[in-house]
């Protein structure tokens, strides 16, 4: 991105938003989770999600944001999973990308000026 575009994006964040973000801060409820489970849930929620979004991405080029595996990343975020059963499913899904990459069809680089200028368009549509 130029700097005028660096810019041009940052006046364009709710500020007021990204203060509350910060000053909020952890939430006592994930915190308990947390504690009660030995890992942090919520971001093993997170990281599995992630993965099973890069490898449908690897796989079928297409992003799902609404997830069909909701109710299984809920049970996740609520602390079903053991770590270690937590560990064997990301070292499954890591396996399955390694292969996925392989076959992939999407390019080996980004068009970053492509996605800039999507990112703008999108943002100031906002």
């Amino acid at each position: 991105m130029t700097p005028d575009q660096v810019n041009e994006v940052w006046n364009l964040l709710d500020r007021d938003y990204l203060a509350g973000v910060v000053r909020a801060g952890a939430k006592p409820v994930f915190a308990a989770l947390s504690g009660a489970h030995g890992h942090d849930t919520k971001h093993a929620m997170h990281l599995i999600r992630l993965m099973r979004m890069g490898l449908e991405v690897l796989t079928s080029s297409e992003l799902l944001v609404r997830r069909p595996d909701a109710e299984e990343l809920v049970a996740i975020r609520d602390g079903v999973l053991s770590f270690d059963a937590l560990l064997a499913k990301a070292c499954d899904l890591e396996g399955r990308m390694e292969a996925a990459v392989k076959e992939a069809s999407l390019p080996a680089d980004v068009d970053r000026e492509r996605v800039d200028a999507l990112a703008l368009e999108l943002m100031r549509g906002a």
